[in-house]
């Protein structure tokens, strides 16, 4: 069985953990909100309440043994310091993260993170598809490929 973490139980974690539910992944949640770990304490998920910048919980969470670290935590600058202290506890773990920002994410790079996600780059192109849909739809913008 593969084993992961999701740091960051919001809704970003949440779209992850659902995606990998269903291929027998036993994933180890890391929140810092208790209320948040209350209830999916509640729920049986493996869950613990603690900071992921933070070596000793990461540990706690089973970093050195797990196959991937998914950082979702809001903060880019948190994420930078979580992508850093995973990667010094377990070399070859996967980390991926998410950043505000391209700077950002070519220092997530530099600490260790396998995958980038920039939340300004994807919300452009999310915005363009969705703005583009929607002017079609409404017959204000000419088809593709018209002159």
């Amino acid at each position: 069985m593969k084993r992961m973490i999701i740091a960051g139980y919001g809704p970003v974690g949440r779209a992850v953990a659902d995606s990998l539910a269903g291929r027998g992944v036993h994933i180890t949640l890391v929140d810092t909100n208790p209320g948040t770990v209350r209830a999916q304490t509640l729920l049986g998920r493996d869950i613990i309440h603690g900071d992921a910048t933070d070596p000793e919980v990461l540990t706690a969470a089973g970093v050195r043994d797990a196959d991937a670290i998914i950082i979702t935590i809001p903060d880019p600058e948190a994420a930078i310091r979580a992508c850093r202290a995973a990667r010094d506890l377990s070399p070859n773990i996967f980390i991926a993260t998410r950043t505000g920002h391209l700077s950002q994410a070519i220092q997530a790079h530099q600490v260790g993170a396998d995958s980038v996600t920039i939340e300004e780059i994807a919300t452009a192109e999310a915005m363009a598809r969705a703005v583009t849909a929607r002017l079609a739809t409404l017959g204000r913008l000419p088809c593709e490929g018209a002159d």
